[in-house]
């Protein structure tokens, strides 16, 4: 089952980049662009799942799909009402998907603490991308690139 979670995560994170990369850069579609950037991040979750030391058992596996499909649903409820409310800003969309999926990890360790080192590091990615776009956008307010994101 690793082994699955790994070609799953590979394929996520390949799909998610040709998504994003075609839906900023060629289309110019922020909501679009957040679903890529929500996959990659799923694709992630699972590569990380697979590094997990110890071994998880077959209880722990069935309660990470759960936690996975969570995860996706959340992404889609999120992308799909910002989409509705016409946001397009792409760092809205990552601020959002961000915090939900720390959440969701919050809570997910709290009742299955065994996958938390794979899970934290992922976090922690994500959290350090969270904060540097935050730089950027307080240095546009503050005037020190004016012309940056």
């Amino acid at each position: 089952m690793i082994k699955v979670f790994k070609l799953y995560g590979i394929t996520l994170i390949a799909i998610g980049v040709i998504l994003t990369t075609i839906f900023h850069f060629i289309i110019n579609s922020a909501p679009l662009s957040a679903c890529g950037i929500s996959v990659i991040i799923l694709g992630t979750t699972f590569i990380a799942l697979t590094k997990n030391k110890p071994k998880l058992s077959d209880e722990s596996i069935s309660t990470l799909r759960n936690f996975l499909i969570s995860i996706a649903i959340a992404f889609a409820i999120i992308n799909v009402l910002l989409a509705f409310r016409n946001v397009d800003d792409i760092s809205i969309y990552y601020y959002i998907i961000s915090l939900a999926y720390l959440t969701i990890v919050i809570i997910y360790l709290s009742f299955n603490p065994l996958p938390k080192y794979a899970l934290t590091t992922v976090s922690g990615v994500i959290f350090v991308i969270f904060l540097v776009i935050t730089a950027f956008k307080l240095a546009k307010i503050i005037n020190l690139f004016p012309n940056s994101i």
